[in-house]
Order: C-alpha cells, then structure tokens, then sequence
C-alpha cells in the first residue's frame, strides 16, 4: 500500500501526468527505491513471492527487472479510481467515489 498512497499523493499535488516523468527520481518510484523495497520484502523473510527454485542470483536479477516495470497512465488512473473507490466505501452514497468503467478507455478490463 506504501505505492498506492504514494501516487495518490503524488497525482493530487502534481496531476497523474506528473508521475511518469519524475518516476526516475521519485524517492518512492525510482527503480532503485523499487529494489530496495523488493529486497526488503521478499529477501527479508517472506516466502512465497519469489518462486522456490530461484537462487540468490536470480532473485536478484528478477528484483531488477520488476523495478524497471512500471504501469501505463491508462493502469495508473485505473488503480487510483480502484483506491478513491476503497477509501469511500463508507461514506454516505452521495458522497462515494463511484468506480464506473472507463468508457473513453475502451471499458473495464483493458490494459
């Protein structure tokens, strides 16, 4: 979740196209940011991420090419409607975020 609040943050203050271009510097998307994080989290103890079979070298290598991955504006406007959704589930219904398909984008699923 420490990514999702970071782009909510992120395209409320600087706008969705801001995300892109900064990502090399982020402190959070930066692909460096992204290996650390991943290192921390799948080499620091949880299983299951990484399959079984993978050694040290090749956890390592696959770190690196997920941390240069990153999800098109069409997959990052749809994770922050998903999380507008979410975060007001609770609100009175005139007030919640409505999570609709995206028509313009071609519907719900697309990549």
């Amino acid at each position: 979740w420490i990514h999702d609040l970071a782009l909510l943050v992120e395209a409320a203050t600087g706008g969705l196209f801001s995300v892109v271009p900064t990502r090399g510097e982020h402190f959070i998307f930066s692909p460096e940011a992204i290996q650390r994080f991943q290192a921390s989290s799948i080499l620091g103890g949880r299983k299951g991420v990484c399959p079984a079979k993978f050694t040290p070298s090749d956890q390592t290598r696959w770190i690196e090419r997920q941390s240069h991955q990153f999800p098109t504006l069409n997959q990052l406007e749809r994770r922050l409607a998903f999380l507008c959704s979410q975060a007001t589930t609770d609100v009175d219904s005139d007030d919640r975020y409505d999570n609709l398909p995206m028509f313009d984008h071609g519907g719900w699923p697309r990549n």
